[in-house]
């Protein structure tokens, strides 16, 4: 029997999107002996025996560790059996699943996102062009978006852009859009990732 191309094309979908939806499961670096991340940004303790007391000795068994909050990025509590350390999910998840992965390099969230750890959401970046992605908005701030600003001196739209923490004034406009319009020129010419761009 002979397989229609559309047929081919369904299971090759099919395998794709398993592969998206599942998720696999890698020991922690260091901590191989305990521990298990996911490519879900999960992670799990793994059975194992424990000293008891009089020399005696039981079974542990493993269960999905529950994740805390820091600076807004979550952390996770990981044990080795004689001290405890505190890391971010997010280094977890990019050492083990990341071939690009390095010490050197920053976890970045590509939607600006800390909560979402996934691998598929994560990319290591240079400090320089961590810089240069996704910000999510700021509060209380007069503009609505990034890198704008009301000039209440000149009763116009301020368009500033800061690589490399190096402010540059981009110009003044009419309106709070061709001030943004302009920000997103300057940021494309500057290196800036896509999803960093204000949506106009």
């Amino acid at each position: 029997m002979i397989m229609k191309d559309s047929d081919k094309k369904l299971i090759i979908y099919a395998f794709v999107m398993a592969l998206i939806f599942s998720e696999i499961w890698s020991p922690v670096a260091e901590y191989e002996d305990y521990y298990e991340v996911s490519t879900n940004g999960n992670v799990r303790s793994l059975d194992r025996m424990k000293d008891g007391p009089f020399g005696s000795s039981y079974e542990f068994k493993g269960r999905l560790l529950k994740l805390q909050l820091s600076h807004g990025y979550q952390v996770v509590g990981l044990y080795d059996g004689k001290s405890q350390k505190t890391k971010r999910i997010s280094r977890l998840v990019a050492k083990a699943f990341l071939p690009e992965y390095s010490e050197s390099l920053h976890v970045d969230h590509r939607k600006g996102n800390r909560s979402d750890n996934r691998s598929c959401s994560l990319r290591m970046t240079t400090r320089e062009q961590n810089c240069r992605a996704f910000n999510l908005p700021r509060k209380a701030t007069s503009s609505i978006y990034r890198g704008v600003s009301w000039a209440s001196n000149v009763n116009k739209w301020r368009a500033r852009i800061s690589p490399d923490k190096k402010s540059i004034h981009i110009g003044l406009f009419e309106n709070e859009r061709d001030a943004a319009i302009a920000w997103n020129l300057m940021a494309k010419q500057l290196g800036y990732f896509p999803e960093s761009f204000n949506i106009i």
